[in-house]
């Protein structure tokens, strides 16, 4: 598939039990072709932006960038901060 094809959302949410990520995998008709739940973690400070979170799931950690409060975000390739990632 195209990334044209799919459509991703990440949801955070409070869960004192456990995973508080998910991440949806959509196709153009809105079916759902994945879905992963995981943890995150803040490598910045609340508010400030771009904002960095650690996001693992199923041993696999990634960094997501939010570079404003919008309802855009992206997978950072940057070594420094994957380099947190794994850490």
């Amino acid at each position: 598939m195209a990334r044209s094809d799919v459509s991703v959302t990440l949801n955070y949410y409070s869960n004192p039990f456990g995973a508080n990520a998910k991440l949806i995998l959509k196709d153009k008709s809105g079916n759902v072709l994945e879905m992963v739940k995981g943890n995150d973690v803040n490598l910045t400070e609340p508010g400030v932006y771009p904002a960095y979170v650690r996001l693992t799931s199923n041993g696999v950690s990634e960094v997501i960038e939010h570079q404003r409060m919008e309802p855009i975000f992206f997978v950072s390739n940057d070594p420094k901060l994957r380099n947190q990632a794994v850490h």
